[in-house]
């Protein structure tokens, strides 16, 4: 074979002579030639559609700074260094090369097999770091959306891709400070990432996409790329990589998944438990058995270590670790500590237009007194109304003082209005004097129950007259869950309301139960509430009396009755669970935050990042409204008209800037490379 002899520059392959290597069967050879290929691409010999080796540089990429001069942050809409930003693409696009992850082809295949022009690629662009030390991360992005691709969208089991709960993540917490015997006694974690997971899988299937800019073929009318490999944005790149950890872990290092969430597995040989959530890994461990798996599974993935979290320096132990952007932090005293994003608070203070002049509260919310919502929230507005609550709920998983009231809040996502938006402010201003609370993990030992607090509201709400119910989910004096839903039912009766409310937290609570399970830990499940005539219902069997109750429910009875959950009383001023279900007074929070092992922290953690002082542009409606609010109503009606309007135009001008520099970015660097 005349490339086969060109490429291996061997003797017996020169020979005119017959020798062994003409016996060799032709899936060997095609294995051979395909590997030499592909050495050879990586080592620069041979460009994609090359035919010989040859010793020219591949084409540089077309990466310059002066063509990032007004890329923004995609999230942040902050402006980003062009330095850092020419690099990072530049270091992107290197990797992808080396890896191989799309060959050049031809738009007129593409057309000719799927009827479609190819799928576009984009950037995204975003600042890791903060403004202090910038971490500037790119990646090359498949735009495959339901529109633009070839896969069913009717068939979800083609991109679903598992996720674990959070209180999978808190659970492995809990249990790293509950040790069951002396050996888990030394038992640390380990937070490991995977650098760039979705490129670790092969293509399953045909796509061809728009090679970026900065590809030097990008500007040959019938050139695209073909997927070798899959990319962010593939609508099945989730599933693909979910189910290659899966296939790594379960088929070469013995770990077993769970049943009830895929994304938890153990090794009872090694006595691991490992959280996947995406490409973060959270192992609980020995130290050892941590560094042999980092180490194994090394040969499998690009792994990146984040740091040992544990009380010894010696061995390499840190005090502190980030984890979906979560702070973890290890105690002198051997406790484990959680924080929330710092971030996410700073944020919504500043969308809001609050600063340290202005006056916090003490209480996220009050009782709301009238049923009137006030002016509907249109536009920008609107928008803007939807980011804070949905930041603001994320926050709640770690911030169970603002559960209840960002759940208020969030009944309004569907028609914003001026009463959801005071709610918000409330909640800003709380976020101003508290913008830290921090959950610790006391080391305790084992006892094998898991207590859920229940606790309604009746009729709370004055417009629709429904319920609100709130369970709190604890391992000894630790939090492992919080809920807080309105009930979709009008109870008739207090009792009514608090017998919905513990349905729900059993519901809860066996889900919990089975999570357990698949990390190795037997629990049990015990009920707690304030309520006896929730008790009595759950006691008995069938409805009796009480005619209108949804009969769907009483499959708690059958449980009590067979003791799988067992129930017991609580006094209501210690029920953790009325945090979730009204407004309270501060000493009320505080205390309830007490019993659940949370405090209120000062200063700042050594690994919070800061955010861009720039407002996003999507806030534009109330970076308008504080400013007419500071100039103050009557000093504005005394400004002439020609000024009130100049002084309006100045604030929207300054909103709208992020906005119109991303889109002369683009212009812009069409043009330069035009040129």
């Amino acid at each position: 074979v005349p490339w086969r002899r060109a490429a291996l520059s061997d003797e017996r392959f020169e020979s005119d002579g017959p020798t062994d290597h003409q016996a060799d069967p032709p899936k060997l050879v095609a294995a051979v030639l395909r590997g030499l290929r592909r050495e050879a691409i990586k080592d620069g010999m041979i460009g994609a559609l090359e035919a010989g080796p040859h010793l020219d540089e591949p084409e540089p990429w077309d990466a310059h700074p002066e063509y990032y001069h007004q890329i923004v942050d995609n999230i942040s809409g902050v402006p980003l260094d062009p330095e850092l930003v020419a690099k990072g693409r530049t270091e992107e696009l290197d990797f992808l090369r080396d890896l191989g992850a799309y060959v050049y082809d031809s738009k007129t295949r593409c057309k000719q097999e799927t009827g479609r022009d190819p799928v576009p690629m984009v950037w995204v662009d975003v600042n890791k770091g903060d403004d202090q030390k910038p971490n500037v991360r790119c990646r090359l992005c498949v735009a495959e959306t339901r529109h633009r691709t070839a896969l069913d969208i009717t068939d979800p089991s083609q991109t679903f891709s598992a996720t674990p709960p959070y209180e999978a993540l808190r659970m492995l917490v809990s249990f790293c400070c509950t040790p069951r015997n002396a050996e888990e006694e030394d038992h640390v974690l380990i937070f490991l990432d995977i650098t760039r997971a979705h490129p670790h899988c092969e293509m399953k299937r045909k796509l061809w996409v728009k090679l970026p800019d900065e590809d030097p073929r990008a500007r040959d009318p019938d050139v695209c790329g073909l997927l070798v490999r899959c990319l962010y944005g593939c609508r099945d790149a989730g599933q693909n990589f979910e189910l290659l950890v899966r296939e790594t872990l379960e088929g070469k290092m013995d770990f077993v998944c769970g049943t009830w969430c895929p994304c938890i597995y153990r090794c009872d040989k090694r006595k691991l438990l490992a959280y996947v959530n995406g490409d973060n890994f959270v192992l609980k461990g020995s130290r050892t058995a941590n560094l042999e798996f980092y180490e194994e599974l090394k040969q499998y993935m690009w792994v990146k270590l984040e740091g040992m979290l544990g009380p010894n320096r010696v061995a390499g132990d840190v005090p502190e670790v980030t984890c979906l952007n979560k702070i973890f932090r290890w105690t002198p005293s051997g406790d484990i500590e959680l924080e929330a994003d710092p971030r996410h608070a700073t944020l919504i203070v500043q969308q809001l237009g609050l600063w340290r002049a202005s006056n916090a509260v003490s209480t996220p919310g009050v009782k709301v007194k009238s049923a009137e919502h006030g002016r509907i929230l249109e536009g920008e507005e609107m928008t803007a109304y939807r980011s804070l609550v949905m930041r603001a709920s994320y926050l709640t998983e770690d911030r169970p003082d603002l559960k209840y009231a960002v759940k208020e809040a969030a009944r309004f996502m569907h028609e914003p209005c001026e009463a959801g938006m005071e709610m918000v402010k409330r909640i800003g201003r709380y976020l101003l004097g508290r913008p830290r609370l921090v959950q610790r993990f006391k080391r305790q030992r084992w006892s094998g129950v898991l207590k859920g607090f229940s606790d309604s509201d009746r009729a709370g709400c004055l417009e629709t007259r429904k319920s609100t119910s709130c369970g709190v989910f604890m391992i000894g004096d630790r939090m492992i869950n919080i809920y807080s839903a309105t009930q979709g039912t009008e109870a008739l009766s207090s009792g009514e309301s608090e017998w919905y409310a513990l349905v729900h937290t059993a519901s809860c609570g066996i889900g919990l139960v089975s999570l357990a399970r698949d990390m190795g830990y037997e629990l049990e499940l015990c009920l707690a509430g304030d309520a006896t005539a929730a008790s009595g219902i759950a006691h008995r069997r069938g409805a009796g009396r009480i005619r209108h109750i949804e009969t769907k429910t009483l499959w708690l009875q059958r449980h009590v009755t067979q003791r799988s959950i067992t129930l017991s009383k609580t006094l209501g001023k210690v029920n953790v669970a009325d945090i979730g279900t009204k407004h309270l007074t501060q000493a009320e929070l505080d205390k309830l935050l007490s019993l659940l092992n949370y405090y209120v922290a000062t200063g700042r953690s050594d690994l919070a990042l800061g955010v861009a002082k720039q407002l996003e542009p999507n806030n534009l409606s109330l970076t308008l409204s504080n400013e007419v609010r500071e100039i103050g109503e009557e000093a504005l009606n005394n400004l002439e008209p020609s000024e009130r309007e100049a002084r309006k135009s100045l604030v929207v001008c300054g909103a709208l800037q992020s906005r119109l520099g991303q889109r002369a970015s683009r212009a812009d660097t069409a043009a330069r490379r035009a040129d």
